[in-house]
């Protein structure tokens, strides 16, 4: 299996508040991780950084994750954590205040590919030539074309379309996807 963590700042922003990095284990297992700092918010940038090295210590740091069970907890359990440093980072300091990021983890074990997700930072698989979005949006366009309130002609234009529904560092509990 081939591997790259690359960011692009893309056409249109000033500045780049992506994460992304592959690491593997000395079990064998890999991790993949994407974040996207919210654009027009205090420090997404950091709260990238953030995000994504707290998932990336915490690998570093796990024991062997035996199954999908297992690992879909720890999973959780990280993305928990890194919501909560964020959070906390967010609400103790001004300059911070507000910052919130897309999170996105591939973690490749020896049978098996989990996925987790919060915000709209997607995962595609790429297998006989096609290319398949695995992960869904979390995003009020999403909500409202899932609703049949718009149609996908209409969503792909939305003036809301990357307004987040949840985003890591922004609340309590964001709703985190787990795919298998």
């Amino acid at each position: 299996m081939k591997k790259y963590a690359i960011t692009d700042i893309g056409k249109t922003r000033d500045t780049n508040q992506d994460q992304a990095f592959v690491y593997t284990n000395n079990n064998r297992d890999t991790i993949g991780i994407v974040c996207d700092g919210m654009g027009g918010h205090k420090a997404g940038a950091y709260a990238s950084l953030l995000a994504a090295k707290t998932v990336l210590d915490c690998f570093i740091d796990a024991q062997e994750l035996n199954d999908n069970v297992e690992a879909s907890a720890w999973l959780y359990q990280v993305i928990i954590k890194a919501n909560k440093n964020v959070k906390d980072k967010s609400e103790e300091d001004e300059k911070f205040n507000g910052m919130g990021t897309t999170l996105t983890i591939t973690l490749v074990l020896k049978n098996s590919v989990l996925i987790a997700n919060v915000g709209d930072s997607r995962v595609y698989q790429y297998h006989n030539n096609k290319i398949i979005q695995i992960t869904e949006d979390q995003t009020l366009v999403n909500v409202l074309l899932k609703s049949g309130k718009i149609t996908k002609e209409e969503a792909v234009n939305h003036p809301n379309k990357h307004v987040l529904m949840y985003a890591i560092g922004t609340m309590d509990h964001p709703k985190i996807d787990i795919y298998k």
